[in-house]
């Protein structure tokens, strides 16, 4: 059902027609290079920041054009689109405004409200009851995405932003735009999304060499990354890349250990696995030879890797890669450590990988033995109950990667299930039937 013309907030993105991100990937790597192109840099950022006044305002149509509106300047593909766009798309009531303020400030200060509208919904139900501990009023749209919990941490999406606005201001403070002040935990879910989109409302107009810019520029990705915009990300990324380069000194490596992991995220989640996996294999070299191996640069790096080899299909070279890590790092940073915890989540998930278990069900039924696939499922199982234990003390239960390690957890009491192994698993306990079918396995020898 088409939305009531007062509600439609940016009719460019409402339409499915697929962002142009292989093009900007295409025009716009070369900041991953070590060339120093002042010139490359300032067109990748104009080029990326550009999130509406280059599409058509009715389909989305990506392309250069002079048939413009002649009062605010909106672009269209067509005499058609425009007529359109007056008539249903909401452009009449909006055409004074845009020509006042901009396209681009126009559409981020409508997408900003209405992000703050559906994380205000995704809330409501946690925060009934709560007030806000900025302005300590307790009117709706109260939000929390952190880790507090009680009667902590809630308050009004605007109070939020004015707060960060304001340590902005009097220290240069930046981080209250995507952490707590309370609790200190990260935002996340529709809070963080809407914060992304309220910071990028506040600076997007500041000149590229301002930090405030680079600070929009770089939460605005974080929080397109998390809504699942990954075209939106990866064009973001490369601003902020760009910004970093061209106006506070970056280097190639400073590059390599904060934004090539997020850009390599993006490039797999849109399809291009091959281009994720060679970044992630430059980047873990080039941390490994500046910082060392024990570094939780080269660390976190070396677990990008094994991620990206894992949705290549190349689960064995992961899961090798994996065993060689996690005791560095539990040596390095402890065994009860998020780090050392995330390292061995990507391993079960390895462990756990579909196509893996059907491969060595197939091959079983050509004469081969389940007895390693089912030992190292038992592991997964262990592996992934720590995980969701670790997490839900330190992060809290509500928390996105509590969530995916509980969902870890589940599929590996399916695949428990479905060899046969959940009476012995009640019976011993997960470590339990590790050590049994290690023990079997060892009694039954070769064959």
């Amino acid at each position: 059902m088409e939305r009531p013309k007062e509600d439609m907030p940016y009719t460019p993105f409402e339409n499915k027609v697929q962002e142009p991100w292989r093009e900007l990937w295409a025009a716009h790597k070369v900041v991953l290079d070590a060339a120093h192109d002042e010139a490359a840099f300032k067109r990748c950022v104009k080029d990326c920041l550009r999130l509406v006044s280059t599409r058509c305002a009715m389909c989305a149509t990506s392309m250069a054009t002079s048939l413009r509106c002649a009062n605010c300047k909106t672009i269209y593909c067509s005499k058609k689109c425009q007529a359109a766009h007056w008539k249903r798309g909401g452009h009449k009531a909006r055409c004074r405004e845009i020509a006042r303020v901009g396209a681009e400030q126009d559409y981020a200060g409508r997408r900003a409200a209405d992000e703050a509208a559906k994380a205000a919904r995704a809330c409501e139900e946690d925060c009934e009851g709560l007030r806000c501990f900025v302005c300590l009023g307790d009117e709706a749209g109260l939000v929390r995405g952190c880790g507090c919990r009680g009667a902590a941490g809630a308050a009004h999406l605007r109070c939020l932003a004015k707060f960060a606005k304001i340590k902005v201001e009097e220290d240069g403070r930046q981080e209250f735009w995507y952490d707590c002040r309370v609790c200190g935990q990260s935002y996340h879910g529709p809070v963080q999304i809407a914060m992304a989109w309220e910071v990028w409302r506040e600076y997007r107009g500041r000149p590229d060499g301002d930090r405030c810019k680079a600070l929009a520029v770089n939460t605005l990705a974080q929080g397109a990354f998390a809504a699942g915009d990954f075209a939106l990300a990866l064009r973001c990324f490369l601003a902020h890349i760009a910004i970093g380069r061209l106006y506070f000194g970056d280097r190639v490596l400073d590059c390599a250990v904060k934004h090539f992991p997020e850009v390599s995220g993006c490039l797999q989640a849109l399809g291009e696995r091959a281009a994720a996996l060679a970044l992630d294999q430059l980047t873990l070299t080039c941390c490994t030879v500046a910082f060392g191996p024990e570094d939780i640069r080269a660390l976190l790096c070396a677990r990008n890797v094994a991620v990206s080899l894992s949705r290549h299909g190349e689960h064995h070279g992961a899961i090798a890669l994996l065993r060689e890590k996690i005791p560095v790092c539990a040596r390095a940073f402890g065994d009860d450590h998020e780090t050392t915890m995330t390292f061995r989540s990507v391993l079960c998930k390895a462990l756990l990988a579909g196509d893996r278990i059907a491969a060595a069900v197939k091959a079983d039924a050509r004469g081969g033995r389940l007895g390693d696939l089912v030992l190292e499922i038992a592991e997964a199982a262990v592996l992934a109950e720590r995980a969701v234990a670790f997490s839900t003390r330190f992060y809290g239960v509500a928390h996105p990667t509590t969530t995916n390690r509980r969902q870890d957890l589940a599929v590996a009491r399916q695949e428990i299930e479905k060899f046969g192994m959940k009476e012995k698993l009640a019976e011993l306990g997960a470590e339990g039937l590790r050590a049994r079918l290690r023990a079997e396995i060892d009694a039954a020898g070769p064959g």
